[in-house]
């Protein structure tokens, strides 16, 4: 048996236990038991009937039960019963009531692949309880133009997330409020929306599986890979560090050199980073928390700045971002890859920190002398071109 289908199995084995281990209603139980003992009276009975050609006895139970026993049988189990129906028409109705408090907020974020015809609003998991409302932030056109001016556009619109969110929050319990998140955008806009959902109470997250077109929860089976890390321990730091993640594809190390070239990299990579091997919630929980143990000894070794890049799936990216601590943790860039410039980092997203209320474009080092000129003569000029 192969892993994945081992992986498949252990899934429905997981999913079996669930539906039999599963809290039940206590109406159903009450009912249930009210159910059992009308059954077990039914058995305390005998029964007599004539037959042609003489009379036979029918019998249930035993003859030796004294017949107010029975009767007191029948009387527990239809008050059991009543009791039981009772129950779950009251649990009901007040289940209804609490569901038209409950509100799932879908955040949809589509910036470079068409999801329109799986919209995440209908792929919110079912556990999750409530009216569905969609929030679509769609840079698509921005993205694909990929100018300055383009780029700070989209900027412009995620920086409103959590504006969107809060409105919609408004006046609500945010224990009758779920958020599920979900998109394909550029890593530092995944990342940023981490940030600007981090506070936003219950969130799922959920990821695109590309060969099936459709939404997916992050419910694979943990395989208990880690990141392994190098150059941590580098005697070379100075005040700004590169930190590189190989998760689901393996970093471009050249580029990261020529985008960075004065500055030491520190990189934490799987050991056979791959598109599909980030799908269990507890492997990307323990992957963010190595994240942010690193950074956390960076800043302890004096390092005042972190050039981040990611290859990692959206869902990643996304949690990433939304532990990033941004009141104790250095402030960060994360910067997004495009192959077929030279150098493929041609620009970032400082994320808000300190004293910064929102998130800027931002190049390479490698570029700020060349692109600040470019950027005086003509404000839209293609990225890296």
């Amino acid at each position: 048996m192969n892993a994945n289908a081992t992986q498949q199995t252990s899934t429905f084995v997981l999913k079996v236990l669930h539906l039999i281990f599963r809290r039940r209603h206590p109406g159903a139980v009450v009912l249930a038991a009210g159910v059992v003992l009308r059954g077990l009276a039914e058995w305390l009975f005998t029964i007599d009937f004539a037959m042609e050609g003489g009379r036979a006895n029918l019998r249930f139970g035993s003859a030796d039960i004294p017949a107010q026993w029975v009767d007191v049988g029948y009387f527990i189990s239809y008050a059991l019963i009543a009791i039981g129906t009772f129950m779950l028409a009251y649990g009901f109705i007040t289940a209804e009531r609490m569901l038209k408090r409950k509100l799932v907020l879908a955040l949809e974020l589509r910036g470079l692949i068409d999801t329109s015809d799986a919209p995440l609003k209908h792929a919110v998991p079912a556990r999750l309880s409530g009216a569905r409302k969609e929030i679509l932030v769609d840079v698509r056109d921005h993205v694909r133009a990929k100018t300055t001016l383009e780029i700070k556009a989209a900027l412009d619109e995620i920086n409103l997330v959590h504006t969107r969110l809060s409105s919609e929050l408004k006046g609500r319990d945010r224990s009758d409020i779920s958020v599920v998140v979900g998109g394909i955008l550029p890593v530092p806009f995944l990342f940023l929306v981490g940030m600007l959902i981090d506070d936003e109470g219950t969130v799922t997250l959920m990821d695109w599986k590309r060969h099936e077109k459709r939404w997916s929860e992050l419910d694979d089976v943990d395989d208990g890979n880690g990141f392994e890390i190098q150059g941590l321990d580098d005697q070379r730091h100075t005040a700004e560090v590169v930190v590189s993640v190989s998760a689901s594809y393996l970093v471009d190390l050249d580029g990261v050199r020529a985008a960075f070239p004065d500055l030491s990299v520190v990189h934490l990579q799987l050991e056979a980073p791959m598109p599909d091997n980030l799908w269990s919630e507890i492997k990307q929980a323990r992957l963010t928390k190595q994240l942010l143990e690193v950074v956390a000894r960076l800043a302890g070794k004096g390092v005042k700045r972190l050039h981040i890049v990611l290859a990692t799936s959206s869902s990643l990216a996304l949690r990433m971002g939304q532990s990033y601590d941004r009141r104790n943790l250095p402030p960060a860039i994360v910067y997004q890859y495009e192959r077929s410039v030279v150098p493929p980092y041609p620009w970032g997203v400082l994320m808000p920190t300190h004293g910064l209320a929102s998130a800027s474009v931002v190049d390479p080092p490698s570029a700020v002398g060349s692109r600040a000129s470019a950027d005086g003569t003509k404000a839209g000029t293609k990225l890296g071109g």
